[in-house]
């Protein structure tokens, strides 16, 4: 049996593709189709089906009847005829890596939201030929037959490789013997010499962690686009990657190295989740949710290792470093929700959770992403310990991808646990229990002052005060995204969805809080003044006043910092939780 794909981009500036897909020698009645409903590295249900229209069959020329089975599957009664064509369009107008997108500057295809599948063939070799616009070129991981022209092993294969279609700019370097391309579309306006070192600096560190390179040629793509809604966003594949970047946000220091960790957390990803993936996620079905306890490892370690990755590459100092992970942990310490979920239940509940966060999510959710990263920093001075620095959470990884990626099988929690076991010499099991599948406070001060890192409180500033809202600014105004449970603002009656306009009978700005505002806790509100304050809020076009005490700063925030300590241990086993 034969099945090719035709992508046909002729009116690109109606946000609509032309897809086809042909099949010869299917030797059954009815045929199946099926447009995923969710994309792999994205966790929520998307039903991509939503944009299909005029989807039709035929074969040599018969039209064939051709019925909805479901939300998102066709049926085709073939009468055993071959080959049979379904052809169909697809609006695409999502600039985001996870759907699709098309205009007239270029294209954006994420296999996923624009190939329908056969039922029961997706193991099958496929091809795809792509029509473009005179003038454009095409990025892609697939491997190339000729001008146009695409082979994939499998179907699964084919929607893991994102295509950059148009006059994209086109970068290139080589590492380890692997030829690697950064495809570049939009308003970039940093270097492009850097962006092609550091970038290619990242690879290399990766590379000294895990070994040799586990492809022939990578792909990245990014695009630069002024005003995106998210300072970034990315999407892993198992070759390639694509990132939005809001391109303000490259345009100073701080924020382009943030934008590198992005790059760092994706391109990890190729060993973490592409190839050391937990069982549920190895050959995931496309129709409806996939179920994992494992998202704190496959997210969180990995963005980890994107913060350990621009270390190693020379991108950051140790103190960045230190300074990031301190963040987090104060982050961490903020959110009330990690009373209530686990990394494991937060994982399992990413589909109803982490991608539809809700005004109280801050209150009764944790991050997996963030949790999972501080999970990754503590594996690994639990396993530096253990193994008196000889290992690391490398030497775990390392192990991992030499067991899982030969016969493509995933891993169970036991399967980590025992790995975890080789490598550390010890048994982790309450470990686990007390702190991925538990709710236990993790106790960061002693776990990393084992390693000769000091974690300690940040000095309050002076007649600092804090209300426990969370702000966002939209169109002008100031707007409550959340209030923490057990503050100030909270007991006073302040909701989510409240427009903050004024305090101590001033109209609000942004210098009330001592930096922009970005959903920030208001951390720096009120400095100097009373023990109360009045705000004044418009609940469904009604003002509001509430009196908000205003206690010393609640939230504790952290710095780290290396011991000074002279004790040569200690010393080298932060060394090897930092240099590996």
């Amino acid at each position: 049996m034969r099945i090719s794909y035709f992508l046909g981009i002729r009116e690109p500036e109606t946000h609509f593709l032309d897809v086809s897909v042909t099949i010869e020698g299917y030797p059954e009645e009815i045929l199946q189709l099926t447009m995923p409903a969710w994309t792999p590295g994205s966790y929520t249900i998307r039903d991509f089906a939503r944009n299909v229209r005029n989807m039709r069959a035929r074969t040599n020329g018969t039209v064939l009847d051709m019925s909805k089975k479901d939300k998102s599957t066709w049926k085709v009664v073939t009468g055993r005829k071959s080959p049979v064509t379904v052809e169909y369009e697809v609006y695409a107008d999502e600039a985001f890596p996870q759907t699709s997108h098309v205009d007239a500057s270029h294209a954006f295809i994420t296999g996923t939201s624009v190939f329908v599948y056969l039922e029961g063939y997706r193991e099958q070799t496929v091809e795809l030929t792509i029509e473009k616009p005179d003038g454009w070129r095409i990025s892609t991981a697939l491997d190339r037959i000729t001008d146009n022209r695409y082979r994939a092993t499998n179907y699964d294969i084919l929607v893991d490789s994102p295509i950059e279609i148009g006059t994209h700019e086109t970068l290139s370097f080589r590492v380890d013997g692997r030829d690697h391309e950064i495809a570049l579309y939009g308003d970039f306006m940093g270097s492009r010499e850097k962006l092609l070192q550091d970038v290619s600096s990242i690879v290399e560190a990766a590379q000294r962690i895990m070994g040799q390179l586990p492809y022939r040629r990578y792909l990245f793509i990014f695009h630069a686009i002024r005003e995106f809604v998210t300072p970034y966003v990315g999407l892993e594949h198992a070759h390639s990657t694509a990132i939005n970047f809001e391109s303000g946000f490259l345009e100073d220091e701080k924020s382009y190295k943030t934008c590198l960790s992005v790059i760092s957390h994706e391109f990890f990803h190729l060993w973490n989740v592409k190839r050391i993936r937990p069982t549920e996620l190895v050959e995931p079905g496309f129709r409806e949710e996939v179920y994992t306890h494992g998202l704190w490892f496959s997210e969180g370690v990995t963005d980890y290792y994107a913060n350990i990755l621009i270390l190693r590459a020379g991108l950051i100092t140790t103190q960045e470093f230190l300074d990031k992970m301190a963040s987090e942990i104060s982050s961490y310490r903020m959110t009330p929700g990690r009373r209530y979920y686990s990394a494991e239940e937060s994982s399992f509940d990413s589909w109803i959770k982490y991608y539809r966060s809700s005004t109280g999510t801050v209150n009764s959710y944790v991050d997996y992403y963030l949790k999972g990263l501080l999970l990754g920093l503590m594996l690994s001075t639990e396993i530096i310990n253990a193994s008196r620095g000889s290992k690391s959470l490398d030497d775990l990884m390392r192990n991992m991808m030499e067991k899982y990626r030969r016969d493509g099988r995933g891993f169970s929690e036991k399967d980590l646990l025992q790995a975890l076991r080789e490598i550390s010499g010890t048994d982790m099991t309450d470990w686990f229990r007390m702190y991925v599948k538990g709710r236990d406070e993790i106790p960061f001060e002693s776990m990393l002052s084992s390693v000769g890192l000091i974690l300690e409180k940040k000095p309050l500033k002076d007649g600092r005060r804090s209300t426990g809202l969370v702000l966002r600014k939209s169109g002008g105004k100031f707007l409550v995204s959340a209030v923490h449970e057990g503050t100030s603002s909270y007991e006073a009656g302040i909701n989510a969805g409240d427009e903050l306009v004024a305090a101590g009978g001033i109209r609000f700005n942004e210098k009330m809080t001592g930096t922009p505002v970005r959903e920030r806790i208001l951390q720096d509100l009120f400095q100097g003044g009373g023990e109360h304050v009045n705000l004044h809020v418009f609940r469904n076009g009604r003002i509001m006043e509430f009196q908000v005490k205003l206690p010393a700063d609640p939230f504790e925030t952290y710095a780290l910092r290396e011991s000074e300590e002279n004790d040569e241990r200690k010393n080298s086993m932060r060394a090897k939780l930092l240099s590996g």
